[in-house]
């Protein structure tokens, strides 16, 4: 009976003990970082559907696979994506990481979701508020262009949107550019 008391007490002090050293937040921090997927003009969260089962099949957790669907998708109107921007910011502040208890998340966009998600970055403070670790831009066309304007005028080298992003380094943390111009980030 004494054995069962002494080693009763040992625990009770491994567990004070654990608690001074390692105290519980009350919040998990998930392995990996949240990924968030933006979409282009057009699209929706739908549009990650094939690329989130891929992810899944390789083990990552459902749980930490998160699409947005912008608002006002069909619009190339000058400004859109200063829209999306806050809505991307918005959607990592007021979902993804309260669901997650993640510090950091990691963007996925395409296209010109790729523009909006540069523009959070680097106009309204993504880059340095400490909760973007990686991004990767899969097409997107974050320098404006010339090809597209004509139909989405808010990638027009010109608007406040491109000019917004382009003053800023384009390499945050040391991105990758592929042959086409486009950004990629190396970790993910």
């Amino acid at each position: 009976m004494k054995n069962k008391s002494i080693d009763a007490l040992y625990v009770l002090v491994a567990i004070v003990v654990a608690s001074i050293f390692f105290p519980n937040t009350g919040r998990a921090v998930p392995p990996h970082n949240p990924i968030v997927f933006v979409h282009g003009w057009a699209g929706s969260a739908s549009s990650w559907d094939t690329m989130k089962q891929n992810f899944i099949n390789a083990g990552w957790p459902s749980n930490l696979l998160f699409a947005i669907s912008l608002s006002n998708t069909f619009s190339g109107e000058v400004g859109i994506n200063i829209t999306h921007a806050g809505e991307i910011r918005d959607y990592i502040n007021n979902t993804v990481l309260p669901q997650t208890g993640a510090n950091r998340v990691d963007i996925i966009a395409f296209s010109m979701g790729g523009l909006a998600t540069m523009y959070y970055l680097h106009a309204l403070n993504g880059a340095t508020d400490g909760k973007v670790a990686d991004v990767v831009c899969l097409d997107a066309d974050v320098q404006g262009s010339t090809k597209w304007s004509m139909f989405l005028p808010d990638l027009d080298q010109a608007t406040p949107v491109v000019m917004a992003v382009r003053t800023y380094d384009q390499t945050p943390g040391g991105v990758l550019s592929d042959p086409s111009g486009h950004l990629m980030s190396p970790v993910i």
